[in-house]
């Protein structure tokens, strides 16, 4: 019994950190399938699936950025933390737990595409003035002209809006130790 509590407890541990590393990798698969790199996959070694080039960009930048900003020492504190707050098995689940994984799941979705907007919104926007092009010049092959237009735009915004990014992983890097102390609480029936 002791065993399946410390393997539970680890296992939610490793999950929030795979959630917040899946909402970077999640923003760039929606910006990637936006500028047209929907067919064009890598093979994601830690994963074993294939991800979109610009979602793979996106996740080792953030792994650099946690690392660089010392976000793994918040991660070892938590758990040295861990057998303050929770002596070895006595972790119990509870409906709370549940709850929260069910919170997480919609922060992912919503910081998700809040990361990847500036880019739907600028593929939106050469997606409707190529429309216009098109109905005004019907000669033009709108379908042909607009793949290397959507792909420099989505490139150019990404690029400028990465300082931007940065920040927002950063922040959402620090209330990982929130996240992680509330998990614990939870855990520990408080």
């Amino acid at each position: 019994m002791m065993v399946g509590s410390e393997a539970m407890l680890g296992f939610a541990i490793g999950l929030v950190g795979k959630i917040m590393f899946g909402i970077v990798q999640f923003s760039g698969q929606i910006a990637g399938e936006q500028m047209g790199f929907g067919l064009i996959n890598t093979l994601d070694p830690s994963a074993m699936h294939q991800i979109s080039v610009v979602a793979e960009m996106q996740y080792i930048l953030a792994v650099l950025v946690f690392l660089v900003a010392d976000f793994h020492h918040l991660v070892i504190k938590v758990l040295s933390a861990s057998f303050r707050i929770l002596s070895p098995g006595q972790a119990m689940s509870n409906p709370g737990v549940l709850e929260y994984f069910l919170r997480l799941g919609e922060t992912m979705f919503e910081l998700s595409l809040q990361f990847a907007m500036p880019v739907v919104i600028v593929i939106f926007s050469v997606n409707i003035g190529m429309a216009m092009i098109g109905r005004a010049v019907p000669q033009v092959n709108i379908f042909l002209e607009s793949f290397p237009i959507r792909i420099i735009s989505g490139l150019i915004v990404l690029t400028a809006s990465l300082g931007f990014l940065v920040r927002l992983w950063i922040k959402m890097f620090e209330d990982l130790g929130y996240s992680l102390g509330e998990l614990l609480n939870l855990f520990a029936g408080v």
